[in-house]
């Protein structure tokens, strides 16, 4: 397959289905969305990856979903897109460790209570590594006793009570955001933090939002 054919490819299945009235009409544009909710703070690729589609597609739709203003970019080395409504600027480059596996393990396990270093399920080098990560970014603190414990600090404890809270506020603005003239928003429920919705009217279609993000994240 030459460039030329590969790029027709990536064009003809980043538009297919984009045509309809809603912004998410889309079934992809709406994967893609959702996906972004359940680990925030991503790039494309990470997006593409999970979903098994190529990051040109994925960045397509973003495009389309940012200008909607459903989602924000953020330069930080990488470029990362995250949904304002759902995170804190402020919160963005806690988020974006939280793209690590390593790094979502260790805060899994301190937000269960302080515990042994060698309790943590990781490479001894990788592990000491992301503990190194973590405490510079103030989320754990280390106790290099003979034992050595880690735990969460006072700030990591805050922001999972941040997000715990923030889930129902983001749930009301983000219907009302989808009904737009012609079509009318039904939440017909919720799972595992997922917040499962029926948009009715001009073209009908489900979706599904992930509203707490930093349980999401710590699930995966």
């Amino acid at each position: 397959m030459t460039i030329k054919d590969l790029e027709e490819k990536i064009k003809k299945s980043a538009s297919e289905d984009t045509r309809g009235l809603h912004l998410f009409s889309s079934r992809t544009r709406r994967d893609v969305y959702r996906e972004l909710s359940r680990l925030p703070c991503r790039t494309s690729s990470s997006i593409g990856t999970s979903l098994g589609v190529d990051s040109r597609v994925v960045e397509w739709h973003l495009k389309k979903i940012r200008k909607g203003g459903f989602v924000e970019m953020w330069r930080s080395g990488k470029t990362y897109f995250y949904i304002p409504q759902l995170l804190d600027v402020s919160d963005l480059e806690f988020f974006s460790l939280l793209n690590n596996r390593g790094i979502r393990t260790i805060v899994r396990y301190v937000l269960e209570g302080c515990r042994q270093i060698k309790e943590i399920p990781l490479a001894r080098s990788t592990l000491y590594r992301h503990l190194g990560t973590l405490e510079d970014a103030d989320i754990i603190t280390i106790n290099r006793g003979s034992r050595g414990y880690v735990c969460a600090t006072p700030q990591l404890l805050r922001l999972r009570e941040k997000y715990a809270a923030k889930g129902p506020n983001f749930k009301r603005e983000f219907v009302k955001m989808l009904e737009i003239p012609g079509f009318t928003v039904t939440v017909i429920g919720e799972v595992a933090h997922e917040l499962k919705l029926e948009v009715k009217g001009l073209e009908n279609f489900t979706m599904g939002v992930f509203i707490s993000p930093l349980e999401t994240a710590l699930e995966v």
